[in-house]
């Protein structure tokens, strides 16, 4: 199992980093930012939000080995050629060491603050279609031209290209189906979140994304890799989550479980096994991380590192028993 260690640039720099250094020395493979403009909102952490790929850039000259991208990028924030000379610039900044994290876009209230148009969900995926078709053969060095409804190109070259060839992997994240169906086809890595039809991810939908569900979406994701003509065991399947509890004993790690099982109106079972929750003693986690990767398919795991600890805990206890 990969370990890949989401990380959010909510005040400094010198925070981001020191965090992103303690995951590199843990053996977290990757890390990653979200792209998102500053949406206030209640969080258990304050703080804001920085630019995603200027944070990538600097985490890509400041660190060795871990690779580096985004979970994941909006393809709406840019133009398609502007992404993939970005992509090509971080590429070469981390000496290959970029995954390319793509999305849709889905925070229908970031698109209302700064006026950039939030079309319907259909829409943005035919968008993010066609910029895969301008950005893989760009990053491939390919001279592209491309005419389609959203974008039309015409001989574009990137120089200097990327430094893995024949490309930096493609991430694509999301959860529904026509999102998946464009992963089965493009994507080397898939991360597995719930669906935001509706411009945000209500509660509902986070509880509905259960143990059940995410082995129904990967399976999903499998079938649409074969109908694509794709070998649906090369891609990798990534789960993503965003509470991490450590706990210093099994009775903790029960209180707790209780305590958000009544937050949410669930059992404790379904918190335990929510794919987007981890809760317990360092032993217990990398059980759960055990039972998720036979059970469903994971081939990777992304978690919300918010601490120095978290990742040092990761990386003595929990990282080597299962990567």
């Amino acid at each position: 199992m990969r370990f890949i260690a989401q990380l959010v640039m909510r005040s400094s720099f010198e925070d981001v980093l020191e965090r992103a250094l303690a995951a590199e020395r843990a053996g977290f493979s990757a890390v990653l930012v979200p792209d998102h403009f500053h949406v206030p909102q209640d969080r258990p952490t304050p703080g804001g939000i920085a630019e995603s790929w200027t944070t990538l850039a600097a985490l890509a000259a400041r660190t060795q080995r871990v690779r580096v991208g985004g979970a994941v990028m909006c393809n709406i924030f840019r133009h398609p050629c502007l992404t993939a000379q970005i992509a090509a610039t971080v590429d070469q900044i981390s000496n290959g060491r970029l995954e390319l994290g793509l999305g849709a876009g889905w925070m229908e209230e970031e698109f209302r603050r700064t006026g950039i148009p939030f079309p319907r969900p259909g829409v943005r995926i035919a968008m993010l279609a066609e910029a895969l078709q301008i950005v893989l053969p760009a990053l491939e060095g390919e001279t592209v031209t491309f005419k389609g409804e959203h974008y039309d190109v015409h001989d574009f070259v990137l120089e200097p290209g990327s430094v893995q060839k024949p490309r930096p992997p493609l991430h694509i994240g999301g959860g529904g189906d026509r999102l998946l169906r464009l992963a089965g086809r493009y994507a080397d890595i898939v991360s597995l979140i719930p669906p935001a039809p509706h411009g945000r991810v209500s509660r509902e939908e986070v509880v509905a994304f259960s143990a059940e569900r995410i082995t129904e979406r990967i399976g999903f994701l499998r079938r649409a890799a074969e109908a694509a003509g794709g070998d649906p065991s090369s891609i990798e399947v990534m789960g993503f989550s965003g509470v991490v509890q450590l706990t210093e004993s099994e009775a903790q790690a029960a209180a707790t479980l209780e305590g958000m099982a009544k937050m949410f109106d669930v059992s404790v079972e379904e918190v335990r096994d929510h794919p987007m929750t981890l809760v317990g003693t360092p032993a217990q986690i990398a059980e759960s991380l055990e039972r998720r990767r036979e059970s469903w398919g994971i081939d990777a795991q992304m978690i919300g590192v918010q601490s120095v600890e978290t990742a040092e805990v990761f990386g003595k206890e929990i990282i080597p028993r299962l990567a």
